[in-house]
């Protein structure tokens, strides 16, 4: 875990609106169905969305249901969006919507060669901590370097590089 950015993991938890959420999040106690029962059995742990038998904060991400699906393709739109406002090199935004998309499918890690050769340190890294933890603001330090080094600032921009990643994570 010393390849993570706790720097910016933390940055992002402090100017976040809704802290308990957040740190629920994180933390995997979230109020989904199975936790809720843990605690008061009077509560379905089932899924209300598809009505899995057991929901967990992990089931919750991945849940088949259409709302669901629609709220990940939100996720993805939103991030996309934010990528290109900051002025994102493309190739890097790629192989970013690429393993967050890997994640919220479920298809697991990200093959480093399918992207350009600067970005294989951070996609190994990510795969090392997880693409799962990368939603939860838990990314590679590499990839905070790697946008300093493709980022060009227009002129007249207020933006600062250094909000790059806290800006995207705010996102998610």
């Amino acid at each position: 875990m010393q390849s993570v950015d706790w720097d910016l993991h933390g940055m992002v938890i402090q100017r976040t609106k809704d802290l308990t959420t957040i740190l629920k999040y994180i933390h995997g106690m979230l109020p989904v169905g199975w936790l809720v029962h843990k605690y008061n059995p009077k509560y379905s742990e089932v899924c209300p969305s598809c009505f899995a038998p057991s929901e967990t904060a992990h089931y919750f991400i991945h849940c088949p249901s259409s709302s669901q699906s629609k709220s990940r393709s939100t996720i993805l739109q939103h991030f996309r969006k934010t990528c290109d406002a900051p002025f994102t090199y493309p190739s890097l935004r790629g192989a970013l919507l690429h393993g967050i998309s890997a994640t919220l499918d479920k298809s697991g890690e990200l093959d480093a060669t399918q992207h350009l050769q600067q970005y294989h340190q951070a996609i190994t890294e990510q795969n090392n901590i997880g693409w799962e933890h990368f939603l939860k603001g838990r990314w590679s330090i590499q990839w905070q370097l790697l946008h300093q080094r493709t980022h060009v600032t227009p002129k007249d921009s207020k933006f600062l590089p250094k909000q790059w990643a806290s800006s995207l994570l705010n996102e998610l």
